[in-house]
């Protein structure tokens, strides 16, 4: 049976295929369930440098073939071409490391992606989500599909209560 984060990933991705994918901020589920459902995509994962709680999550929990490196996209971003990046609840981890939400989205936008795939808390005050609309359409990207999920449980954080969970896949127009 899928969790919740599972089930999000998927009905975004649904019936969509790619050779080559991005997981930025990755983490076990993340990174585990494209690993699931993309079994014959070439997948790279990236967590902040020196992340132990991810890169040793990664390393013990998700099997399959992936590469997992250690960068700062705020600052550098992976020289290849993707067809989607993925940014399962990344762009609240901005603040987290010293960087903005702005800053998070600029490095993101530097990485040569056909399709980008953001799902965060709806609720998380840190994420103007307007902006984020905003600034992929000024670079070139259409949303192909948005959707909010409500959780069957909420989960709080020390800013918000996370109840729903929002999914925004971008296109690069071509």
């Amino acid at each position: 049976m899928m969790n919740e984060h599972e089930l999000v990933i998927n009905k975004m991705l649904k019936e969509r295929e790619y050779e080559k994918i991005l997981d930025l901020g990755s983490g076990k589920t993340s990174l585990g369930t494209l690993l699931k459902s993309f079994q014959k995509s070439e997948i790279n994962a990236v967590c902040y440098p020196g992340d132990e709680r991810k890169t040793k999550s990664i390393k013990e929990n998700c099997k399959g073939n992936y590469n997992l490196y250690e960068m700062d996209i705020c600052k550098e971003q992976p020289k290849e071409k993707y067809d989607l990046v993925m940014c399962h609840l990344l762009l609240g981890e901005a603040l987290k490391f010293n960087n903005t939400l702005e800053d998070m989205l600029n490095g993101i936008l530097k990485i040569d992606a056909k399709e980008v795939c953001i799902i965060d808390y709806f609720e998380d005050i840190d994420i103007d989500f307007k902006l984020v609309r905003k600034i992929f359409k000024s670079n070139g990207y259409n949303i192909v599909k948005e959707i909010i999920y409500k959780k069957e449980n909420v989960e709080k954080y020390e800013k918000f209560i996370g109840k729903n969970y929002i999914g925004l896949l971008f296109e690069k127009i071509k």
